[in-house]
């Protein structure tokens, strides 16, 4: 159709072709890298993990807190990311039970 249009330029339907190829190769270069950082469950880009652990340590019986594990299990950045890591208390108990105004989802 391309040709028929352009009145013979032979060249001119490949070459959009390949443009479009390589819009289409660099877009599904861009989603492989975003699912693979889903699936391998590597650590958020965007978190910083000295100001988490700095937070942490700042709760009231908490001392420290050692081997800090976090990973993201969605590309949606408004889910808090999971994480796992020991923590050392005093004798103050950290957990407490959920008031009615608290939520698991900010």
């Amino acid at each position: 159709m391309l040709i028929l249009v352009t009145h013979g330029n032979d060249w001119l339907d490949p070459a959009i072709s390949l443009v479009i190829g390589a819009v289409i190769a660099v877009r599904a270069a861009q989603l492989l890298v975003a699912t693979s950082s889903v699936l391998l469950e590597s650590t958020p880009a965007d978190l910083d993990i000295a100001a988490l652990s700095k937070a942490i340590t700042g709760v009231e019986g908490v001392e420290a807190v050692h081997d800090l594990h976090t990973w993201s299990l969605s590309s949606d950045a408004a889910w808090p990311p999971p994480l796992a890591g020991p923590l050392v208390g005093d004798e103050t108990p950290v957990c407490r039970p959920p008031t009615p105004k608290s939520s698991v989802v900010p």
